[in-house]
């Protein structure tokens, strides 16, 4: 949010500077966003694929209604050379940094996700074994969260279509196996060890990345 600060306070001072408005409004609902992308990022993982046991059994893979998956961001007002002048310097005062920042922004594009360690293709293969006792057949937890036939059209509304029945009996049985062969928790074991490898020989170009992100939330301050 800070950087979303900087960004705007730049391109309200620009537009003001154009005798324009200079008036910058964050898009409605934009902390709720990135709070609940967090969570999502957590209940969807690109090495363990989903986990929620509780939302599988009425939602299947999907995301509960009403929760937005993209945020519109606010334009920016006043004549199209001046917004586009403007929005140009906004970016350029936090250093072209994306304002919905993950690890892919980190040095070397943050740590790796360990889908080939042999600990984590293991437990997937008793994973697959389990899910293959329920007549389930996927070789991996992002095969069965990114089967083709989950996807489905938004409603006329715009609202997420209900899942299938078929739908959650699988992600249901997804969630199950992996609690069964603890999954998720050997899936995380292994990603830490991987994130502090990443910390230990990276860490200079982190201290560097942190400290041109606060140099960029400093300088709006001056």
């Amino acid at each position: 949010m800070q950087l979303r600060a900087v960004r705007n306070e730049t391109v309200a001072k620009c537009l003001a500077a154009h005798g324009a408005n200079a008036e910058i409004h964050e898009p409605p609902g934009v902390q709720e966003f990135l709070s609940a992308q967090q969570r999502d990022g957590v209940i969807r993982s690109g090495l363990y694929g989903f986990f929620d046991p509780v939302a599988a059994k009425t939602h299947g893979y999907s995301r509960p209604p009403g929760q937005a998956v993209s945020l519109t961001e606010t334009g920016v007002a006043g004549p199209s050379e001046v917004s586009s002048e403007c929005a140009r310097k906004g970016q350029e005062a936090i250093g072209g940094t994306p304002l919905i920042i993950d690890e892919t922004v980190l040095p070397d594009s943050g740590p790796p996700v360990p889908t080939n360690d042999s600990r984590y293709r293991a437990v997937v293969v008793s994973w697959a074994q389990c899910m293959a006792e329920s007549g389930f057949r996927y070789n991996t937890p992002l095969d069965a969260i990114g089967d083709l036939q989950w996807r489905r059209p938004p409603a006329p509304d715009g609202s997420t279509t209900p899942a299938s029945p078929a739908e959650i009996t699988v992600a249901s049985t997804d969630v199950d196996c992996k609690i069964k062969t603890n999954l998720v928790g050997i899936a995380v074991a292994v990603q830490s060890a991987y994130d502090n490898r990443y910390i230990e020989s990276h860490a200079a170009q982190l201290v560097e990345f942190k400290n041109r992100i606060l140099g960029h939330i400093r300088s709006a301050g001056k």
